[in-house]
């Protein structure tokens, strides 16, 4: 305090002093001014002062929430603050206000900036890693403050100094006086350091630089570039960085000189002459006449990047034209080059050659030439000229030979010379003149021995043909049809004559094919004894021909060798001649007689067709070739046979001589023969087959059978029931009885030989037949089919049973086969279901194959001794063949398939011995291994009570028993039956009712399928199960009867039974569906079941 006194005085001295020295008015006196202070627009204190001293200030004032901060001259901006002294520095001049200056209580940032919604901002150094708030914040008055990093001051910092990471950095300051707050939201930047790199395009590099943000990057020396020069960087430098930056060279391109070495070329204009770096050059093709351009040095490419002077040299060759010879039909001389260039020396032209024309010059664009000059150049056309022949030639293969290949000339007659050249032409091409419409004649050379297919073909105008050497014309080979020009011509000159009586002579050994063929201008042939063969079409469509000799040496007659030789009256055939071709002597309108030798063995089809023959002398073959039209007079020199058809329907015939040589007489071999009303038939015959004189007026009738001569060959109709054949007759016919079901029975008179084929087959009545001891065959099918035949006793002359001839004699039961038979044919007793036994004696060797096929009846067979081979299938589909009795060396053994299923069913196969088949009261019983058997039934009662048991034993009813009993309409199988066997009453479809007694345990697979008339089944109480399919296709069924003991139904054991709607079971529901049940066991339509059925007492009474 006294100090301040002190100082308080010093100052009014000083004041005093300066008053004294300043102060005075003009008249003596000290001038006052006053000084103000302003407390918020409102005075608080006066002073007053001479201005130029130093004063006392007022006590300072006090403001509740703010803190003075001194006077001020102006309360504008505050920048002038008064104290005591202010006015030694700046003395009044008139009255002045100062004024109070407030700091409200808080805090202030000494560096950061805040804006005015307490934002603040600030930016560090990047070297600055922390910050501190005690350092930046001012703090006044009763404020304090906290630094948190989250806006609601949980996570203080009590050391207010946080650290920095490069980039915005996030605190808040909390400030607090008294009860007031107030929060700022700070961020403090460290500042990045950016990179700022430099892209020179491919340049020399530039180290980056790493500058801090806000500050200035170096700009640096200048960048190097091949092919360019340096322009500066593309950068403002005094730019603060603020980023990341790239900072790119500016270039200028330099332009490079081209040079071209063109040896005498000339340049394409597209081919530039600069170039810079950045450019990739590729160099066109110059050009130089005479040479192709092979290219530039260095593959004439500028490849980018390249810099410098280029200079490309062209390499040049000289072109290879070409020379191309047009020489026709001819060939070039090997000796003219094909190629040259511009620098080949001069190339003088060689002759070419044409084996059809004479060589006259070369022509090049029409003018003659003869040479190429050096320094010639291009591809040139040079073609010959010829004066040509009147035919096209061709050397053959043997390099000797020419053959004419077409026609060279305008020409209409044409000479086909025989030598061109040196070489002999021997032959005329395919198509040589085909369509050669206006060629008239023809000269064909000594030398040509073939003439090939179409040679001549429509040339229609051709009417001559001229020739040197007949033996030449007929070894000519002739291709086909239009190889002779004869076709077209039809006039042949020998020497320039015309031909109308041809001799060929002796020199000639054949006559070819197609030869005269269409000749019209001859009238006679006489053929020499030289010739062996007379050919195809040789004579064709000679129609003024009036008469043919041939020669002794001929030994076939081709194919239509005299077809359509309308004029041909007669022709005799020589003894040499052994076979005549198809149509040989077709439509030869005016031939009526023929002599064709024995030595004939063979004549073609349709040989003599056509031709208005009246008589013929022939082997018996031949006249199967004849016309039958015009036909009156044959006579059969030779054969053993005629054939099938070979008089058929030849209504014209008279007369007919059949030689002692013939055996047999075909099929319809005189058939509708109207006209024919004799014939002997000589004893040598001894088959004639069906319709053979079918309506043949020489056929008679006895007693509803008809006669040929001593021959049986029908009947008049098949209504005929009794057939007795007389005495005398030398032989049935083939089919004489065939289908004859009115027929019962037949006595066949002595002299019969032999059954022929079919004779009675169909006969489906006949019963009863006698065949005498003369006959020693039966052949094929005699009796197949003769469905009533039940017994039949073969005589023993008979040494053969042919193929098929009981075939499907069902009711056939016994069949005595005696010991001179030595072979049983193929199917001779098939499907003789009524067949029970066979007994094969010691005299047949062989069995063959099907032979008792399908006998289903057949229980035991006995095998003689002499039996050396059974075929395949002999005994197949014999299902009750239980028994074989083996007395031959064969290895039969049961259930085999060899030896045609001999062993196959079998039960027993023994050695020795007799059957140990038994019928008892006509049902077959069969015991092995102590088991009985049912096989079947023989009798004739279609309502069955079969045996209450056999020989006082029980027994079981065997596997197809009375399969295809179709008679049967009832049966009940007593009491002593114990098993129903598969397949035992299979296609009985007349059998209505079955009644199964108590002691049978099962009913077989198929033991009832397909009964279709059955219509109610009872089951005795002992079965247990019922097979598969056992009764399927039972479509008439409709009830049944099941015990409560069946523990098993098979699949498919009532399928299709399509009425059958109640099954009336004894047991109950639970006992009905713990049955076994196989697949689709049950019928196909709906159906009841009636559970704990009670079995009504006449059904039971039939059980009992």
């Amino acid at each position: 305090m006294k100090n301040r006194k002190r100082l308080l005085m010093l100052a009014l001295l000083c004041m005093a002093v300066a008053f004294s020295v300043l102060g005075l008015t003009a008249c003596g006196n000290a001038v006052e001014f006053k000084i103000n202070f302003m407390v918020d627009g409102e005075v608080v204190s006066t002073i007053n002062t001479g201005g130029n001293e130093t004063i006392a200030l007022p006590d300072d004032p006090v403001k509740e929430g703010f803190t003075f901060d001194g006077w001020y001259w102006d309360n504008d901006t505050w920048q002038r603050p008064f104290t005591a002294s202010s006015l030694l520095n700046e003395p009044l001049s008139k009255d002045m206000n100062v004024y109070a200056k407030w700091q409200g209580d808080g805090i202030s940032f000494k560096t950061l900036v805040a804006d005015d919604k307490d934002n603040v901002y600030g930016k560090v150094s990047n070297t600055q890693q922390t910050f501190s708030f005690l350092n930046e914040v001012s703090v006044t008055g009763k404020a304090t403050f906290v630094v948190s990093n989250d806006i609601y001051g949980v996570n203080q910092i009590p050391t207010k100094t946080v650290p920095l990471n490069v980039g915005d950095n996030t605190y808040y300051v909390l400030e607090s006086i008294g009860s007031n707050i107030r929060l700022f939201t700070v961020t403090i930047r460290r500042k990045p350091v950016y990179t700022v790199s430099f892209d020179t395009y491919g340049g020399s590099s530039v180290l980056s630089q790493q500058i801090e943000e806000d500050a200035f990057a170096t700009e640096p020396a200048a960048a190097t570039r091949q092919g360019y020069t340096f322009n500066g960087w593309n950068y403002d430098f005094t730019k603060a960085v603020t980023e990341n930056i790239s900072i790119t060279a500016s270039w200028n391109i330099i332009d490079y000189d081209i040079v071209y070495v063109l040896n005498g070329g000339e340049n394409s204009a597209e081919n530039p002459l600069r170039y810079t770096v950045e450019q990739t050059i590729t160099l066109s093709a110059p050009s130089k006449t005479g040479y192709a351009f092979t290219g530039w040095s260095d593959d004439g490419e500028i490849l980018t990047g390249s810099t410098g002077t280029k200079t490309f040299i062209a390499n040049w060759q000289p072109v290879v034209y070409t020379l191309t010879y047009v020489c026709g039909d001819g060939e070039n001389n090997s000796l003219n080059v094909t190629n040259y260039t511009i620098e080949s020396e001069t190339i003088v032209l060689s002759d070419p050659y044409d084996i059809n024309a004479d060589f006259t010059e070369w022509q090049c664009n029409g003018k003659k030439i003869t040479e190429i000059p050096k320094g010639s150049y291009g591809d040139l056309t040079l073609t010959a000229v010829w004066e040509k022949y009147d035919v096209k030639l061709k050397l053959n293969t043997d390099g000797k030979t020419y053959s004419v290949i077409g026609i060279n000339t305008d020409k209409t007659d044409i000479v086909i010379k025989p030598i061109y050249k040196t070489y002999s032409v021997t032959a005329i091409a395919e198509n040589a003149f085909k369509n050669c419409s206006s060629l008239t004649s023809i000269t064909i050379g000594n030398g040509v021995t073939s003439i090939s297919t179409y040679a001549f073909r429509d040339c229609s105008s051709l009417n001559a043909v001229y020739i040197t050497d007949i033996a030449a014309w007929c070894n000519i080979k002739f291709n086909d049809y239009f190889s002779n020009p004869l076709l077209y011509a039809h006039n042949l000159y020998l020497n320039g004559k015309l031909v109308t009586d041809l001799v060929i002579p002796d020199s000639v050994t054949s006559i070819g094919n197609y030869a005269f063929q269409n000749c019209t201008s001859l009238t006679s042939v006489t053929i020499g004894n030289g010739v062996t063969s007379i050919g195809y079409e040789a004579f064709r469509s000679c129609s003024s021909l009036k008469s043919v000799f041939i020669g002794s040496s001929v030994t076939s007659i081709g194919d239509y060798a005299f077809y359509n030789c309308s004029s041909l009256t007669s022709v005799t055939i020589p003894d040499s001649v052994t076979s005549i071709g198809d149509w040989a002597f077709r439509d030869c309108s005016s031939l009526t007689s023929v002599t064709i030798p024995d030595s004939v063995t063979s004549i073609g089809d349709w040989a003599f067709n056509a031709s208005p023959i009246k008589y013929a002398s022939a082997p018996a073959f031949a006249f199967g070739y004849i016309g039958k039209n015009n036909l009156k007079t044959a006579i059969i020199t030779s054969g053993d046979s005629i054939g099938e058809k070979a008089f058929y329907e030849y209504t014209s015939l008279t007369s007919i001589t059949i030689p002692d040589s013939v055996t047999s007489i075909g099929y319809s071999a005189f058939y509708n023969c109207t006209s024919l009303k004799s014939i002997t038939i000589p004893d040598s015959v001894t088959r004639i087959d069906s319709s053979a004189f079918y309506n043949c007026a020489a056929v008679y009738t006895e007693n509803g059978i008809q006669y040929i001569d001593t021959w049986v060959i029908g009947v008049v109709n098949n209504s005929l029931t009794k057939a007795v054949i007389k005495d005398g007759t030398k032989g049935i016919a083939w089919h004489a009885f065939y289908n004859c079901t009115s027929l019962t029975s037949v006595t066949i008179g002595n002299g019969i030989t032999s059954i022929g084929y079919k004779e009675f087959d169909g006969c489906s009545s006949l019963t009863c037949i006698t065949i005498p001891n003369s006959v020693t065959s039966i052949d094929n099918g005699a009796f197949s089919d003769c469905t009533s035949l039940k017994s039949i006793t073969i005589p023993d002359s008979v040494t053969s049973i042919g193929g098929g001839t009981f075939m499907n004699c069902s009711s056939l039961t016994s069949v005595t086969i005696p010991d001179s038979v030595t072979s049983i044919g193929y199917e001779a007793f098939r499907s003789c279901s009524s067949l029970t036994s066979i007994t094969i004696p010691d005299s047949v060797t062989s069995i063959d194959s099907s032979a008792f096929y399908n006998c289903t009846s057949l229980t035991s067979v006995s095998i003689g001794s002499g039996v050396i081979s059974i075929d395949i299938h002999a005994f197949l589909g014999c299902s009750k063949l239980v028994e074989v009795i083996n007395k031959s060396n064969l290895n039969i053994t049961k259930h085999s398939s060899d030896n045609g299923y001999l062993g196959y069913y079998a039960l027993n196969v023994k050695t020795d011995g007799q059957s140990d088949i038994v019928n008892k009261n006509d049902y077959l019983f069969y015991t092995y291994n102590n088991i009985n058997y049912l096989l079947g039934y023989v009798g004739n009662e279609t309502n069955l009570n079969l045996p209450e048991n056999y020989n006082g034993e029980n027994y079981q009813i065997y596997k197809y028993a009375f399969y295809n009993c179709t008679s049967l309409t009832s049966v009940s199988i007593g009491n002593g039956v114990t098993s129903i066997g598969g397949n035992a009453f299979w296609e009985c479809t007349s059998l209505k009712s079955v009644f199964i007694g108590s002691s049978a345990t099962s009913i077989g697979g198929n033991a009832f399928s397909y009964c279709t008339s059955l219509k109610s089944v009872f089951i005795g109480s002992s079965v247990t199960s019922i097979g598969g399919y056992a009764f399927y296709n039972c479509t008439s069924l409709t009830s049944i009867t099941i015990p409560d003991s069946v523990t098993s139904i098979d699949r498919y054991a009532f399928r299709v039974c399509n009425q059958l709607k109640i099954i009336n079971y004894t047991g109950s529901e639970e006992q009905w569906e713990s049955i076994s049940k196989g697949d689709e066991w049950e019928p196909s339509a709906r159906y009841n079941i009636n559970y704990n059925y009670v079995i009504p007492t006449n059904e039971s009474t039939k059980e009992n």
